[in-house]
């Protein structure tokens, strides 16, 4: 393995960008959705970099690149036609041990940039080590395929329910299979197939395990309600779930309502999803 993989915080970071035209502007692109603070060194700005000046998006240094630009920043990428101003940069760089990315020439950068699959915040990051940029990029559109949208969201909501649900399983392999669960089940229908569609009359519930998919009718009775529930309960199923849209059952059945609220605890409540475990004295 010839690179390293990893993801730089860029936040606020300030980076050197050499070069004013497209190819420029295309990395300028990245940069700003990972937040960085960008200066410019070019002798002129075509098309959309003039706009994002324009605007006030970057600080302009109207020149040639000059090797005390580097000063201060934390990464540097040159994006020019001259190889030689890129080499200028690039030897700069390595002088004062800063990244720097020359785009298109692999000998002189000591850092490449991969392929990009966002499915912010998740990230997926692919490289071919230089060799074939198209490469990179097929693999790319490949996983695109596989990976939708919802995948982001996934991610929100396990990291907005992180500390809830470390605080509930102190033991940190009861905690990966609830996550693992709760990711691959009803969080994952949720954002796949739209939860939010289903009909008010009814509930999902997914039993943990190999016990498959649960779509529980709407029931005629507290008595009813109560049986279907305890008896995926006694099937073994340690959680129950409900779209948010179904939470009319407990306030539409009193004694359900307190029925759950002996034996399960909530372990997740969201505006999407309230998940609830079944008590540890309950399960014993």
């Amino acid at each position: 393995m010839r690179y390293f993989p990893l993801f730089l915080d860029l936040a606020g970071k300030p980076v050197l960008l050499v070069g004013g035209g497209d190819v420029a502007a295309r990395k300028f692109a990245l940069l700003a959705e990972a937040g960085a603070v960008v200066t410019v060194v070019a002798p002129l700005l075509k098309g959309e970099l003039a706009a994002v000046f324009e605007r006030g998006g970057i600080s302009w240094r109207q020149r040639e690149f000059r090797a005390d630009d580097i000063d201060g920043h934390w990464l540097v990428i040159a994006a020019t036609n001259d190889r030689g101003v890129n080499a200028a940069a690039a030897d700069a760089a390595q002088a004062a041990r800063i990244p720097c990315n020359v785009v298109d020439d692999r000998e002189l950068s000591s850092f490449i940039m991969p392929a990009i699959i966002d499915r912010s915040p998740v990230q997926i990051a692919v490289s071919t080590g230089g060799s074939s940029p198209v490469l990179a990029r097929l693999i790319r559109e490949r996983l695109e395929t596989l990976l939708d949208e919802s995948l982001g969201t996934l991610a929100t909501f396990a990291e907005r329910w992180r500390d809830r649900v470390r605080a509930r399983f102190g033991d940190i392999g009861a905690r990966r299979r609830f996550l693992s669960w709760m990711l691959t089940g009803p969080v994952a229908a949720k954002g796949e197939a739209g939860w939010l569609t289903l009909d008010n009359r009814r509930a999902v519930q997914i039993p943990v395990g190999d016990g498959g998919e649960f779509d529980g009718s709407y029931p005629a009775d507290d008595a009813a309600a109560i049986a279907t529930i305890s008896g995926l309960r006694d099937e073994g199923v340690a959680y129950i779930a409900f779209p948010s849209t179904s939470r009319w059952w407990l306030d539409h059945y009193g004694k359900l309502r307190e029925y759950i609220a002996s034996n399960y605890e909530v372990v997740v409540d969201d505006d999407d999803l309230v998940v609830f475990h079944v008590r540890e004295t309950v399960a014993a």
